[in-house]
């Protein structure tokens, strides 16, 4: 089994990262995964990688620095990472990981963080394996719907 190779995203890839994005559950059109991928590549503290093989992408991870108040440095923040189905379990997402740690350290990062599903009992096992702790409850608050479980009107307009 060939080493996947972990590059910058480019436009190019955008098929393939529309798809491995609908692999977890946000699809989306090679279009918008370009677009979006653009937007966030654009930002000078993030990094989009994508992992590929002789044939095709076969997963990316997302990250980008967050600065810290609690201490001087910042923190890695991981929003997404995916392996295709077909390729799981055989090293790409340590890899992917492994890479992302090297860029999050040249950046002065001290600490990788990042949010997972409760459901995605897979994924963290791989994380725990990897080292990472849960420390935290991650909550979001979405500004363009009601909130989830709200039985009326919630104050918040549409």
């Amino acid at each position: 089994m060939p080493v996947a190779q972990v590059r910058a995203y480019v436009a190019e890839d955008a098929e393939a990262v529309a798809g491995l994005l609908s692999e977890m559950g946000y699809a989306t059109s090679p279009q918008l995964a370009d677009q979006y991928a653009t937007r966030f590549t654009a930002l000078p503290s993030a990094a989009l990688l994508v992992a590929a093989d002789d044939e095709a992408v076969i997963g990316l991870i997302a990250m980008c620095l967050v600065p810290r108040l609690d201490d001087e440095c910042v923190s890695c923040r991981i929003t997404d990472l995916v392996v295709a189905r077909s390729h799981r379990r055989q090293g790409v997402g340590t890899r992917l990981m492994r890479v992302a740690r090297a860029w999050a350290r040249a950046r002065g990062a001290k600490r990788m963080d990042l949010s997972t599903g409760t459901w995605r009992s897979e994924a963290n096992a791989f994380y725990e394996r990897l080292g990472f702790q849960e420390n935290a409850r991650a909550l979001t608050l979405r500004f363009d719907e009601r909130p989830r479980g709200s039985a009326g009107d919630s104050g918040l307009q549409r």
